[in-house]
């Protein structure tokens, strides 16, 4: 590895001009690219397909209902129920708090007339359902936080447990795991092997951290 290292440097010091100008057009490719690119997408579309079809169908048809959910969920502890009369004030409350969330068009309590998924059959558990009006892409960055502020009442009831679920909690971005940790330490010393030398093997990881 360190002949094939030093015969490039040697190449790149015996033919500078022509490596200055590949990296110049680099530059400029990627400077073209960046400026003139319409940048990356989180939607995807299959035009044609009867999915897609069904789809575009729904946001037409019920456009208050093809933005992306969340949805809240109760469970009582301790084998009680959660219709009694105090989670209900609960549950109003923060079913009042959800609704002025920026772009929710629409609160699902678990206690409506006619909503026969609101609430477990025994009693033991319930969820209200949030909506909003545009997709998961085109809402705030905060809304999840705001959704679980919302939600203080039941959160902060010791006799329920108080979990959230639905478009805005499952997408996540990129998290450090003990992979991660382990895989800059076999880095290292690859590197230190390779250069012998500690202050080489140092730079390049500090550079990519």
């Amino acid at each position: 590895m360190s002949t094939f290292l030093y015969a490039l440097g040697r190449w790149c010091y015996r033919h500078h001009r022509r490596v200055t100008l590949t990296w110049l057009g680099i530059v400029v490719v990627c400077g073209l690219a960046a400026t003139l690119g319409q940048g990356t997408r989180n939607e995807f579309e299959i035009p044609g397909t009867e999915s897609q079809d069904a789809i575009d169908a729904l946001g037409r048809t019920f456009p208050e209902i093809s933005g992306a959910g969340a949805t809240v969920v109760i469970a009582a502890r301790d084998g009680g129920t959660v219709d009694d009369g105090a989670t209900r004030a609960d549950v109003a409350t923060t079913v009042a708090a959800l609704e002025k969330v920026p772009h929710v068009s629409d609160v699902v309590s678990p206690f409506d007339d006619g909503n026969a998924i609101g609430l477990a059959d025994d009693r033991s558990a319930a969820q209200i359902q949030v909506q909003f009006d545009r997709p998961f892409e085109d809402l705030p960055a905060d809304t999840a936080d705001k959704i679980e502020q919302a939600s203080a009442p039941l959160v902060g009831d010791d006799d329920l447990t108080t979990a959230f679920g639905g478009d805005i909690f499952t997408t996540v971005g990129p998290q450090l795991t003990i992979v991660e940790a382990v895989g800059v330490v076999l880095a290292f010393v690859v590197l230190y092997l390779m250069f012998r030398s500690l202050r080489a093997a140092v730079i390049p990881i500090v550079t990519a951290l």
